[in-house]
């Protein structure tokens, strides 16, 4: 990737040149559209024990539904096909299903591509990097899976818990006089708009098969949920991309955001659209994926996070229906796989 308008900022005396915003900085992908790309430093420095998950029992349908998948994403930029020696720490991939609880739906393979992108996302289990450990030995430092950490010096353990305001304090902060019409900005995978270095790259491999059973290796190349960091440097990037077209929104708006939900408030039906265009406009800008069927465009009362948005107001959403036996059983359902999943580890 190619780095684009790059910020820095000169210290006195002629010291070393920083980066102004150290968090992102705008690059071109391999397709040239302009994205968000993470630096951290603390980490794409670090030196990181090779590390490799054992591979979970799957059917055959599975296993070539999950290959298939990684070879739309690599298409679409979100991961790379890599050598083994690049895929440090190798993790297994989560497949979830839109379906996972429909009877009348059950897997198969082969299926229309369009569909098997439609039905499918594909994650990684990032439960083992989240517990690495920090070694020093001898002024030098190595990220361990805390199992292979037991051996040598180890940091004390930290808090990785992160502070992010509820959607209830966000609602909050919204000035009545502003809080008439409202408008919402639906996006899609978000998480994968965002780009990481190498360095961290090395944090999320993994391996599917192909069709004559050779392993291929995978590393992702955008930001993957589940890892600890994740939500809190996707809140930033979000923060980030609505702070540069914040000058050029109307006065009489403003725009509050959880996580990948984006609000808008203005005391006029206009204004909220006009900033709803220019909001859409520089999102779109760096690589976010806008489903504009899900976008809501002005309206005086809005339902976001959980709340009903009316009028200078909010209130819990009423509830949509009430708790059916079929649904219980699919909670159940989900409940049990969870537990089943975790004992097979």
């Amino acid at each position: 990737c190619e780095a684009i308008e790059p910020k820095i900022l000169r210290q006195p005396q002629d010291g070393p040149t920083v980066d102004v915003d150290y968090t992102f900085e705008s690059v071109k992908d391999s397709t040239g559209q302009a994205r968000l790309r993470l630096r951290i430093p603390q980490i794409e420095r670090a030196g990181i024990m090779p590390y490799s998950e054992a591979a979970r029992p799957r059917s055959h349908t599975d296993m070539k539904i999950l290959h298939h998948r990684f070879l739309q994403m690599e298409e679409e930029g979100k991961v790379e096909r890599v050598p083994v020696g690049e895929a440090v720490v190798q993790l297994e991939p989560v497949l979830v299903d839109k379906y996972q609880h429909s009877g009348d739906k059950p897997r198969e393979y082969p299926v229309d591509p369009s569909e098997l992108k439609a039905r499918y996302r594909v994650t990684l289990d990032m439960r083992p990097v989240n517990h690495m450990e920090l070694a020093v030995c001898q002024e030098k430092f190595m990220w361990l899976p805390n199992a292979r950490a037991s051996r040598v010096k180890t940091v004390r353990p930290t808090d990785q818990k992160q502070h992010q305001s509820s959607a209830q304090e966000l609602l909050r902060s919204i000035p009545e006089d502003k809080a008439r019409f409202f408008a919402k900005v639906d996006l899609s995978e978000a998480f994968y708009a965002i780009e990481t270095p190498i360095g961290v790259r090395r944090l999320a491999s993994t391996r599917t098969l192909s069709a004559d059973g050779t392993p291929v290796f995978w590393r992702f190349t955008r930001l993957v949920q589940g890892w600890t960091w994740s939500p809190i440097f996707f809140s930033r990037a979000i923060q980030f991309v609505i702070d540069t077209v914040r000058d050029d929104l109307p006065k009489e708006t403003v725009v509050r955001h959880y996580q990948d939900d984006l609000l808008l408030c203005g005391s006029s039906e206009e204004s909220v659209n006009i900033a709803l265009q220019k909001l859409v406009g520089v999102f779109q800008a760096f690589g976010f994926d806008v489903n504009n069927k899900k976008t809501v465009t002005a309206t005086d009362t809005i339902d976001f996070c959980g709340f009903r948005l009316t009028k200078g107001h909010f209130t819990p959403c009423p509830s949509r229906k009430d708790l059916s036996r079929e649904a219980a059983e699919a909670a159940w359902l989900e409940f049990d796989g969870f537990i089943r999943n975790r004992a097979e580890r």
